[in-house]
């Protein structure tokens, strides 16, 4: 899936590479531009302590990006042997109108949702769909998200990331 020049120019911004979707990494998490509202005390404490560990410091909200295709619904496949009976494809087709997909697994979180996708048979795929869903949920629960260029907008660059650090600081002050 090649990728337009907005999403790759958002994924440059982000500190990452790639412009084919199964070529884009990043260096690091990506993190949610609302990260500030689920900061507990001892991350607001260690950021006054030394706002260089900010990176460090701050792990939630956020999106570890990894892509793997899962074929659960494929037949003949290892995925779907494994897991054809455990899920099928009547959530995924009801979010995304396509039956019997290809997931491409791209992005995990620690929060809700857990696990953010893609298809590989997205109309668009210069700028897919995202979908998501959660380890407790796991394909029964399907959620659009919007595109990938709206979820890379959610994420911050690096000097998005230290303003918004800067900003959380100064409303602890």
């Amino acid at each position: 899936m090649t990728l337009s020049r907005a999403v790759v120019s958002r994924i440059t911004q982000l500190g990452g590479s790639g412009a084919e979707f199964d070529g884009v990494s990043f260096a690091g998490p990506l993190i949610f531009a609302d990260w500030a509202d689920y900061a507990d005390e001892d991350v607001y404490a260690g950021l006054a302590a030394d706002p260089s560990r900010a990176r460090e410091l701050v792990r939630y909200p956020a999106l570890d990006w990894d892509v793997v295709r899962f074929t659960p619904f494929a037949p003949r496949t290892p995925d779907h042997d494994e897991w054809g009976e455990t899920i099928d494809d009547t959530a995924v087709a009801a979010a995304s109108g396509i039956s019997a997909p290809t997931v491409v697994l791209f992005g995990y979180s620690d929060g809700w949702p857990n696990h953010f996708f893609v298809l590989a048979e997205d109309p668009n795929p210069a700028d897919p769909a995202v979908y998501t869903t959660d380890h407790e949920v796991y394909f029964r629960v399907v959620e659009h998200r919007g595109t990938l260029r709206d979820l890379l907008n959610e994420v911050l660059t690096p000097d998005e990331f230290d303003e918004s650090v800067r900003a959380a600081l100064r409303t602890v002050d």
